[in-house]
């Protein structure tokens, strides 16, 4: 009986040894399960954060687009604009009559233009009517006027007139004045850049 006796303390052993190896691989693979969940969960939210910023970036990237787009077709080309101006200031001997000495300009196309005579010519008056003239019949700029003229003296004691021009610029369109022959005799097309 010792003999059974001993088998059956060694057997229940085994059996309770069993059992709780059981148990704890029940445990473990809960607890596996249990975390695999959880990891499955973050990288599910961590793959719906990057979703979310792509989204954000890509509609950022569309309102930036916009933005610039809109930026772009009201945005004067400035050395267009330049360019213009001097072919518009009237010139004796290939000698410009006055000095543009700054510009400026706003979205709404309205530009300012702060002048002074040569001191060299003159006819300080006469240069100054001329100037007016001719951005009165330039295609370009529309609706200018001179508010003031100030009348002054250089070191060399010969008459110089300040003066602003303000004035509307028109982007003039190359194939606007194009008449069925060709172009028109008074008008010829300007070409925007």
């Amino acid at each position: 009986m010792k003999r059974t006796s001993a088998l059956l303390i060694v057997g229940i052993m085994v059996l309770v040894l069993a059992g709780a190896y059981t148990g704890y691989q029940y445990f473990q693979k809960s607890a596996l399960s249990q975390d695999l969940k959880r990891t499955d969960k973050e990288l599910l939210d961590q793959q719906n954060e990057v979703l979310k910023y792509e989204a954000n970036n890509i509609v950022e990237a569309i309102n930036a687009k916009t933005v610039y787009e809109t930026l772009k077709a009201n945005t004067l080309e400035w050395s267009g604009v330049i360019k213009k101006i001097r072919e518009t200031i009237p010139k004796d001997k290939g000698i410009p009559i006055v000095e543009v000495i700054s510009y400026s300009g706003s979205s709404n196309q309205n530009i300012s233009l702060n002048v002074k005579t040569d001191p060299d010519r003159d006819e300080p008056y006469f240069d100054t009517a001329d100037f007016i003239k001719s951005f009165d019949h330039s295609e370009s700029f529309d609706e200018s006027f001179i508010p003031a003229i100030s009348s002054g003296l250089n070191e060399e004691g010969r008459e110089v007139l300040s003066f602003m021009l303000g004035a509307i610029y028109q982007e003039v369109d190359a194939f606007e004045n194009l008449s069925e022959e060709g172009v028109d005799a008074d008008k010829k097309p300007l070409m925007r850049k």
